[in-house]
C-alpha cells in the first residue's frame, strides 16, 4: 500500500486537553476540555523539516464557564473565530484578545457556509505540484436548536438571524456548503436548500441508536458523505436527491470524525486509527495510527490537522508525481493509472497532459525492460517524443543521420522533477546493442547461441512494435498534429541533413521540420515493415491517398543489405524510375539478385514486369498529350524488345496482357503491330504462337480507334505534324490488318460451308457462326479495310450480307437494297437500312441548294452516293450511341437492331403527326371510286380532287431526305415486273412482291421520301386506285394538315397585330388640354409651353420631371403582335407616386 500522506507532530500541549481544533492557511485553533481556545501559527509548506514542532502559540484566551469547547471554526475574512461551550455559541476576535459575545444558547451544535472554488494550475514551466481544492467561509452561520436551525448573516457590525426553519428533531450534526445544508438528527439525515423552508429526508435511521453521533460531511460538486450505520459511508448526490454513482466505503472502526483533502476522505476514530480512502475509487489508500485518544480533525484544503490529548499532528500529502514514479518502478503501472484517476477527475482539465506523462514514462520503463509491446502501446496514449524513439534505430536511418545531442547529454541545470523523468529514461544507444546490453544483465548463464537468439526475438518484437506505432504516427503527423516535439532535436537533426547535402537548405519553420520528420517515420516505418516481411509495407507504399515522402537512395542500401531487391525494384516502379524497376526485376527473374529465403511478401516478377511495360497504357488515360506519348515510341520499343521474350518465355499467356488493350482505352497505336507480331513469333509453342498472332490483329482490329485521337491546341506545330505522322503510319498497318482480317474470315467461311445458303432451312456449324459473327462485326464497325478488295471476294457467293454492306460502303445503294430485299427476302432489314442511310446522307443534302437538291431528287443520283460516319459508325444506334455502341455490337441484320426499333416507332410517329379522319373524304375505300393510278393522277393535276399533291405548293416544304425508301419501292416494282413478266411464278412471287409494296406505301405514306408526285411515277398504270387508298389519304392529308397549320398561324399572326395597332392608335389619339394655371405635380411649377410627359390617366409633368429613367425616342407604329403600350405595365417617376405608363406630348 502506498504512503499518501506524511504525518509530522506539529506541537504538543502538556498543561491542557484538547477537545477540539480548526485550521485555516497560517494558523489553527484548539479548543481544550477546560474551556480554553489557543491560536497557534504553522508555516504554509510541505517541507517536513520546517513543519516539525514549528506550531508557535500566539494566543490563548479562557472562557468564562470554563466547560468543554465541543466545536471551534474560522472566518478568516473576518478575523473572528466561532466556538460552541456548554450550549452557547461565541463570537471572539481571532486574535483572542478579547472575550467576544454570546451569540445563542442552548444550541447543539452549529456550522459556517462554505462556498467552494476551484483551483488553477501553477504558472510556473515544470511545476507539478497539486493545487488542492480549496473552500471560502462566508459570513453566514447555522446554529442548531431544539427541533430548528436558525440562519445568521453579518450584514452590518453584527451577526443577525434572518431565518429559521422548523425540523421534526433537534439537530446533532450540520453542514452548510454552496447552496445545501445538510443536517443530522438521532433518527434521519435531512438535505435543505438554504432559499428554501422544507427540508427533504436522504437517510432514515429507523429508531435504531448508534454508539456516536450521526456524521456527514460534504463533498465538491453537491455530494454528501453520510456516516450511518454498521459504519457504512454512503455517497449522496443532493442535485439528483439520489445516490451517487460510488460504492460505500465500509469503515473498519467507529469513526470520531471525518474530513476531506482532495482527493481523500480521511477519518479518526478515538483508537488513534486513521484511514484514508480515495474519493474517485473508494479505496483504502492508507491507514495509521497516532496516540489515543484522538479527538479532532480539520482541514486546510491541502492538508489536515489531526488532534490528540495532548499533541497536533500535521498531514500532508505525498506529491502525486513521486508516488507515481515509485508505483513506475515498481512495475505497478496499473496502480499509477488508478493513483492518476484518483488525483485528476474525468472533468479536471490537468488530466489530459498529467495522463500523457504517466503513459510516457510508463512506456520508457517498460522499454527498459524490454516489454516493448506494452511500452509502444504506452507512447501511443502519451504524445512522446518520436525522434527520441527514432533514435534507437539509427542503423536504419539515412547516412546523413546524427543523433541529437540533446539525447545524450544530462543537463545538471534541470528541474528536480525533470530529473526525475529522466531517471526512468534509458539513455540513447542503438536498438540491437541496447537489447543485448539489457539481456547481459539478466542472461543468467544462458548459453551463446540461446541468448542470440534471444536477441534476435526480441529485436524482432521491438521492430515490429515499432512499426505499429510509427503507422500511428504517421497519421498524426499527416493530420498536422505532433503530440509531442522536441523542436532543437528536430533542428539538429535537420542542420545535419543539409550538411549531408540530402536537402537544399536547413529546416527553419515548423511545417518544414515536421515534413523533415514525417520523412524520417516514413523511411523507417518502411524498412522496418520490408524487413520483417510485414505484408503492409506494399499498401504503405503503393497507395495514393498518403504517398511516401522517404527517398530510393535512402533506402537503396539497406533493402539490399537484406536480399529484399524486389522491395527496391517496387520502390524504383512507384517513385517513376521504370527503366530502373524493369531492369531490377529482369535480375531477378534470370537469377542474378538473391531474395532472403524468409521473405514471403515477394511479389512475382514476371507479373510486375508485365505491368511495367504494360504502363505506357495507363499513361494514355492520365491526360497526358498523344503527342507527348508518341515521343517516346521508340523507347518503348525497346523496351518491349529487350523485356518482352524475357516475360513470354516465362509465362506465354502474359502477352493477351502485355500486347492487348484494356476496355476504353486508346494508347496501343503508339506501339507498332508489326513489331508485336514478331516478338509473338518468338513464342516456342507454334500452336500458341499462331493464337495469339491472331488474337492479337483481332484486338487491334476491333478495338483500335479509327480517328485520328484529339491533341492539345497549345501543342507545337511541329509536335501536332510529328503525332499526325506517327498515327498515320499506325492506321496504314491497322488498315492493313483488318483487310487481312477480313478476308481471312471469308475464305475460312468459303471453305467451310461451301454450300450454306440463306434460306430459312440452311444450317452453319457453330464455329461458322462466330466467324460470320466477327466479319459481320469487322465490316460494319470497322472503316479502313479497303472495300473494293473485300467485294472481289464475297460478290457472286452465298455471303450475301456481307455484299450488301459492302455496297453500302461504295454508294451502291440499290444494289445493297437488292441483296437485301429481293435476295435475302429481309425486308425489315431493307426498310431499316433505309432510315439508316437517310440518317447518313441527311447532312450532306442539308448543305445543298435548293436547285442541287432538286436536281438530286429528280435525278435519282442520291442512291449512288457513298455515306459518310462523321465519326460515329453509321451501322451503330443514331448518334453512336446506346444498345448499338461497338461494346454492345448489335448487326443491322440482327433482329434486335436499333435501327429496327425505329423502324418499328416510325409509322406511330408520323401517324400521330397528321390529322384526323376529314368527314368530307370519309372512308377512302367507299368514296373513291375504282379508278386506274394513271386516272387519278391527271384528276390530280387538273385540281379535281381538292387537294394539292405538289409540294412546292406548301410554304413549309418537307424535311429533306436522300429518299431510301423511293430507291427501296424502286426495287420492289422491279421484283414485282420481273415475277409478272415470268409465267411460272407471276401468280405467286408478283402478288407477294405487290403486297409487300403496297405495305410499304401505306406504312411510309407521310413520310417524305414517298412524296405523290414521285411515286406515281413510278406505279404501274394498271393498279387499281383502291389498292393504294391507304398510301394517298394518309399523304394528303399530311400536307392538308401542314397547310391549316400554315394558315392558322398566319390568321392568328393577323389578329394579333390589329390588337396592337388599335392599342397604338387609341393611345396616340389622346387628347390632354393644359391650361396656364395647370401645374407640374412633381416640381409645382406651372407646365406652361414646355414639353411634358402625359400619364393615360390624365397627370402632366415636366419632362425633366419625369425622371432618368424616362428615354425620349421618336414616335414609331408598333410592330405587330407587340404590346408595349399596355397600361397595366407600372413606371415610376421621380418622387411622385405614379405608377403607370407615359405617353410624350
Amino acid at each position: 500500500m502506498m504512503k499518501v500522506f506524511h504525518c509530522v507532530p506539529v506541537t504538543d500541549i502538556v498543561s491542557e486537553s484538547i477537545s477540539c481544533v480548526a485550521s485555516s492557511t497560517e494558523t489553527f485553533l484548539v479548543g481544550t476540555e477546560s474551556g480554553a481556545l489557543l491560536k497557534f501559527s504553522l508555516p504554509d509548506t510541505d517541507d517536513p523539516g520546517e513543519l516539525a514542532d514549528g506550531a508557535k502559540l500566539t494566543g490563548k484566551l479562557r472562557l468564562n464557564n470554563g466547560k468543554k469547547v465541543t466545536k471551534v471554526e474560522l472566518l478568516e475574512s473576518l478575523q473572528v473565530a466561532v466556538c460552541i461551550e456548554d450550549g452557547n455559541v461565541h463570537l471572539l476576535s481571532l486574535g483572542l484578545n478579547s472575550p467576544g459575545y454570546i451569540l445563542c444558547r442552548n444550541a447543539s451544535t452549529f456550522c459556517v457556509h462554505e462556498v467552494g472554488r476551484d483551483s488553477t494550475p501553477g504558472t510556473q514551466a515544470g511545476d507539478r505540484r497539486n493545487e488542492r481544492a480549496a473552500v471560502d467561509f462566508l459570513p453566514e452561520l447555522c446554529v442548531a436548536l431544539k427541533r430548528k436551525i436558525v440562519l445568521y448573516s453579518k450584514p452590518g457590525t453584527d451577526f443577525q438571524p434572518y431565518r429559521e426553519i422548523a425540523l421534526g428533531d433537534t439537530p446533532l450534526s450540520l453542514g452548510w456548503r454552496d447552496k445545501w445544508i445538510c443536517i443530522g438528527t438521532a433518527k434521519e439525515f435531512l438535505s435543505l436548500r438554504d432559499d428554501r423552508e422544507q427540508a427533504t429526508e436522504i437517510l432514515a435511521l429507523d429508531g435504531q441508536t448508534t454508539r456516536s453521533p450521526p456524521n456527514l460531511l460534504l463533498l465538491p460538486d453537491g455530494e454528501v458523505l453520510i456516516l450511518g450505520l454498521e459504519n457504512l459511508g454512503i455517497f449522496f448526490n443532493l442535485d439528483s436527491q439520489t445516490p451517487s454513482q460510488r460504492n460505500t466505503i465500509k469503515w473498519p472502526v467507529d469513526l470520531l470524525q471525518v474530513s476531506v483533502c482532495l482527493p481523500y476522505i480521511v477519518g479518526i476514530a478515538a483508537s488513534g486509527t486513521v484511514d484514508v480512502y480515495s474519493i474517485h475509487g473508494q479505496s483504502l489508500c492508507q491507514t495509521f495510527h497516532l496516540p489515543a485518544p484522538l479527538t479532532s480533525i480539520a482541514t486546510t484544503g491541502n492538508r489536515l490537522l489531526v488532534a490528540s490529548n495532548a499533541a497536533v499532528n500535521c498531514l500532508f500529502p505525498v506529491p502525486v508525481e513521486q508516488q507515481i514514479h515509485k508505483l513506475l518502478l515498481e512495475g505497478r503501472t496499473g496502480d499509477a493509472l488508478d493513483l492518476l484517476s484518483a488525483n485528476f477527475g474525468a472533468d479536471d482539465p490537468r488530466r489530459a497532459a498529467e495522463l500523457g506523462a504517466l503513459h510516457n514514462l510508463a512506456g520508457w520503463v517498460e522499454f527498459s525492460r524490454l516489454q516493448f509491446a506494452p511500452a509502444f502501446r504506452h507512447f501511443s496514449y502519451a504524445g512522446v517524443d518520436v525522434l527520441r524513439i527514432i533514435s534507437f534505430w539509427s542503423a536504419d536511418l539515412p547516412k546523413w543521420w546524427k543523433t541529437p545531442s540533446v539525447y545524450s547529454e544530462e543537463n545538471s541545470s534541470q528541474s528536480s522533477s525533470t530529473r526525475l523523468d529522466r531517471a526512468l529514461v534509458p539513455p540513447v544507444q542503438e536498438v540491437s546493442r541496447f537489447i543485448r546490453d539489457r539481456t547481459a544483465q539478466t542472461k543468467a548463464g544462458d548459453g551463446g547461441q540461446q541468448g542470440e537468439a534471444k536477441h534476435q526475438v526480441l529485436l524482432e518484437l521491438a521492430n515490429s512494435s515499432m512499426a505499429t506505432f510509427l503507422s500511428k504516427e504517421r497519421t498524426s503527423l499527416l493530420l498536422g498534429r505532433p503530440e509531442r516535439v522536441d523542436w532543437d532535436a528536430l533542428r539538429e537533426v535537420a542542420n545535419a541533413a543539409a550538411s549531408a547535402g540530402a536537402v537544399a537548405r536547413a529546416a527553419e519553420t515548423k511545417e518544414e521540420l515536421l515534413s523533415l520528420l514525417l520523412t524520417l517515420v516514413d523511411t523507417l516505418l518502411f524498412l522496418l515493415m520490408v524487413e520483417g516481411d510485414d505484408e503492409r509495407w506494399k499498401g504503405l507504399l503503393l497507395g495514393s491517398q498518403q504517398p511516401l515522402t522517404c527517398s530510393v537512395e535512402d533506402c537503396r542500401e539497406f533493402l539490399l543489405s537484406i536480399d529484399r531487391p524486389d522491395a527496391l525494384a517496387v520502390m524504383l516502379s512507384r517513385f517513376g524510375f521504370r527503366e530502373q524497376a524493369l531492369e531490377m526485376w529482369a535480375k531477378i527473374v534470370k537469377g542474378e539478385l538473391r531474395i532472403a529465403p524468409r521473405a514471403t511478401t515477394v511479389s512475382d516478377g514476371v507479373q510486375e514486369m508485365l505491368a511495367l511495360l504494360h504502363a505506357p497504357e495507363l499513361l494514355g488515360d492520365s491526360g497526358h498529350d498523344d503527342s507527348v506519348q508518341m515521343k517516346d515510341k521508340q523507347r518503348e520499343e525497346e523496351l518491349l524488345a529487350r523485356y518482352a521474350p524475357l516475360v513470354l518465355r516465362a509465362d506465354p499467356t502474359s502477352a493477351r496482357q502485355l500486347f492487348f488493350s484494356s476496355p476504353g482505352t486508346t494508347s496501343r497505336y503508339r506501339i507498332s503491330p508489326t513489331l508485336v507480331v514478331k516478338l509473338l513469333q518468338g513464342v516456342e509453342d507454334p500452336c500458341l504462337s499462331q493464337r495469339l498472332q491472331e488474337s492479337f490483329i483481332e484486338e487491334v482490329v476491333m478495338k483500335a480507334p479509327d480517328e485520328q485521337p484529339q491533341t492539345c491546341c497549345q501543342e507545337k506545330e511541329e509536335d501536332r505534324e510529328e503525332a499526325e505522322r506517327q498515327f498515320a503510319l499506325w492506321q496504314q498497318e491497322a488498315r492493313e490488318l483488318q483487310t487481312q482480317l477480313a478476308k481471312t474470315y471469308i475464305d475460312r467461311l468459303l471453305a467451310s460451308s461451301p454450300s450454306a445458303t440463306e434460306a430459312p432451312g440452311g444450317q452453319m456449324q457453330p464455329g461458322d457462326v462466330d466467324v460470320r459473327e466477327k466479319l459481320l462485326r469487322l465490316l460494319e464497325t470497322k472503316e479502313n479495310y479497303d472495300v473494293h478488295a473485300l467485294l472481289l471476294k464475297v460478290e457472286g457467293s452465298w455471303l450475301l450480307k456481307e455484299a450488301a454492306v459492302l455496297y453500302g460502303r461504295l454508294g451502291r445503294h440499290l444494289d445493297a437494297l437488292h441483296t437485301i430485299a429481293v435476295q435475302l427476302r429481309d425486308e425489315s432489314t431493307a426498310e431499316a437500312y433505309c432510315l439508316m442511310m437517310n440518317d447518313a446522307l441527311q447532312a450532306f443534302v442539308d448543305r445543298l441548294s435548293p436547285e442541287e437538291y432538286s436536281s438530286l431528287v429528280a435525278s435519282d443520283a442520291s442512291f449512288e452516293i457513298p455515306p459518310t460516319s462523321n465519326g460515329n459508325n453509321l451501322f451503330l444506334q443514331p448518334g453512336g450511341q446506346g444498345e448499338g455502341s461497338p461494346r454492345n455490337f448489335c448487326s443491322i441484320f440482327s433482329p434486335n437492331s436499333p435501327w429496327k426499333k425505329q423502324r418499328d416507332d416510325l409509322p406511330q410517329a408520323l401517324r400521330l403527326g397528321g390529322l384526323v379522319p376529314l368527314p368530307a373524304l370519309g372512308n377512302p375505300r367507299r368514296s373513291v371510286p375504282s379508278l386506274s393510278v394513271s386516272q387519278f393522277c391527271g384528276k390530280a393535276r387538273e385540281g379535281t380532287s381538292g387537294v394539292s399533291a405538289d409540294p412546292g405548293i406548301r410554304k413549309a416544304g418537307p424535311r429533306r431526305s436522300a429518299c431510301m425508301l423511293r430507291a427501296l419501292l424502286q426495287v420492289l416494282l422491279r421484283a414485282w415486273r420481273q415475277a409478272a413478266a415470268d409465267p411460272e411464278t407471276a401468280s405467286e412471287d408478283a402478288l407477294t412482291w405487290k403486297r409487300s409494296i403496297l405495305n410499304l406505301l401505306s406504312k411510309y405514306g407521310a413520310h417524305p421520301d414517298l412524296e405523290p408526285s414521285r411515286v406515281v411515277r413510278l406505279l404501274p398504270d394498271d393498279w387499281l386506285l383502291t389498292e393504294v387508298a391507304d398510301y394517298f389519304v394518309a399523304s394528303f392529308r399530311e400536307r392538308l394538315h401542314d397547310k391549316l397549320t400554315a394558315t392558322l398561324q398566319e390568321q392568328l399572326s393577323t389578329v394579333a397585330y390589329l390588337h396592337t395597332y388599335s392599342d397604338w392608335a387609341r393611345q396616340r389619339s389622346s387628347c390632354f388640354v393644359i391650361t396656364p394655371e395647370r401645374s407640374c405635380p412633381v416640381c409645382t411649377r406651372r407646365l406652361g409651353l414646355t414639353a411634358f410627359v402625359a400619364y393615360p390617366d390624365g397627370t402632366c409633368v415636366h419632362i425633366q420631371c419625369a425622371g432618368d429613367a424616362v428615354t425620349l425616342k421618336p414616335s414609331q407604329e408598333p410592330s405587330a403582335g407587340s404590346r408595349q403600350f399596355d397600361e397595366s405595365s407600372p413606371f415610376s417617376v421621380g418622387a411622385s407616386g405614379h405608377s403607370t405608363n407615359f405617353l410624350l406630348s
